[in-house]
């Protein structure tokens, strides 16, 4: 029908254009969006009143303000800016009557495109970290740097882990021990054998590596290499996710620049008449904490007052602003301040969007396909 088919053409073409804004200039233009929220409403009004059908007729209305709604919850929550919350109302209002062609939800299709940009998001993310990591000069090689240095220990830990299995699994086997057992005491000769000084632990583990080639040759070489294949992944992915959050998910400013709105990156507050920046521990140290003290599940130092929080989503506000530039300006605090970069979410919608016009509901077919009801 050629209404359906006109206000999917928009509703593409608003999505390329936000696209390219979004990810050259970081804005979605208000010169877009208003005026697509504008056009689907009257559209729909026209021509539902042309056709006699007036549920039709406000379905563009119920479809922005719908799609405003959800988009205000994800604005207030930290997850979008306001760019992204426009744009959606437009699309909202453009598609708020489309049915899709071949897999449709049942619910409202402005929830369709949303679920599946949210969807879309994961490789969308992916893509812009990964373009953003090689424009940012010295990432690779803070990503490399602490993988060379602690390539003994991954070089060590598939020795560890297979030699630690076969005897695990050989003697629970002559003890009669069930599986679980069995495991369980994998896991504990794991542990020991990473307790002990490396001077031992190194002979030891490929010892008994030796002697679990020996016993499954082919196997035990082939599990070796996978063990190293993943102990070199998850520390690749550590380091990777620990840079790039740092380095290129955020970006140092002076406070002098900060602004009411901005999310910092890192918390800043007050004990004692002194003020100190705190950042939450890494996974090694908060191991470490829960080993030491396994009911402190809160690690972070008691505070007076915090002055920037890096939990809450929804950014600094305007005292809070104010109260770190005073302190700037009283010698109390450096002039830095780290704070988190905002995510382009219109390249999602612009995977999501035609999937949902041309097909249907990603979320829906997941869950048929899981399901098995489809």
């Amino acid at each position: 029908m050629w209404f359906y088919n006109l206000v999917a053409i928009l509703a593409l073409g608003t999505v390329v254009i936000a696209t390219y804004t979004d990810l050259k200039e970081r804005i979605i233009s208000n010169k877009l969006t208003f005026p697509m929220i504008v056009a689907g409403v009257a559209l729909y009004l026209g021509y539902g009143a042309y056709e006699g059908d007036w549920l039709l007729a406000i379905k563009g209305g119920l479809g922005a303000g719908g799609a405003f709604g959800m988009g205000y919850v994800l604005w207030y929550v930290g997850g979008w800016a306001g760019g992204d919350v426009r744009l959606f109302s437009a699309l909202g209002a453009l598609l708020a009557g489309y049915s899709a062609p071949i897999l449709e939800a049942p619910y409202p299709f402005p929830l369709t495109v949303l679920l599946n940009g949210i969807i879309c998001l994961a490789p969308v993310l992916l893509i812009y970290v990964v373009v953003k990591s090689f424009r940012t000069s010295g990432v690779g090689e803070k990503i490399v740097g602490p993988i060379r240095e602690s390539f003994y220990e991954i070089l060590v830990a598939p020795f560890v882990i297979l030699g630690s299995s076969i005897v695990g699994w050989e003697l629970g086997a002559f003890l009669g021990l069930g599986r679980l057992v069995q495991v369980i005491l994998i896991f504990v000769l794991i542990l020991l054998i990473y307790q002990m000084p490396i001077k031992f632990e190194a002979p030891l583990a490929v010892a008994l590596t030796g002697y679990g080639i020996y016993l499954y040759s082919f196997s035990a070489l082939k599990f070796l290499g996978v063990a190293f294949a993943i102990a070199f992944g998850i520390r690749l992915i550590i380091s990777s996710i620990k840079v790039v959050n740092r380095h290129v998910l955020q970006e140092k400013i002076p406070i002098d620049e900060l602004e009411e709105g901005m999310i910092p990156a890192e918390t800043i507050y007050e004990k004692d008449g002194e003020v100190e920046r705190y950042e939450s521990p890494g996974i090694k140290e908060t191991a470490s904490n829960i080993l030491d003290d396994p009911t402190n599940f809160r690690f972070r130092p008691d505070w007076d007052e915090v002055v920037s929080d890096s939990s809450l989503a929804a950014g600094v506000s305007q005292e809070q602003a104010e109260s770190l530039k005073r302190l700037v300006g009283e010698g109390e605090l450096e002039n830095h301040i780290r704070i988190k970069k905002g995510f382009p979410f219109a390249p999602s919608f612009a995977l999501g969007v035609p999937i949902a016009i041309f097909y249907g509901d990603i979320y829906w077919w997941l869950v048929g396909f899981f399901g098995g009801g489809f």
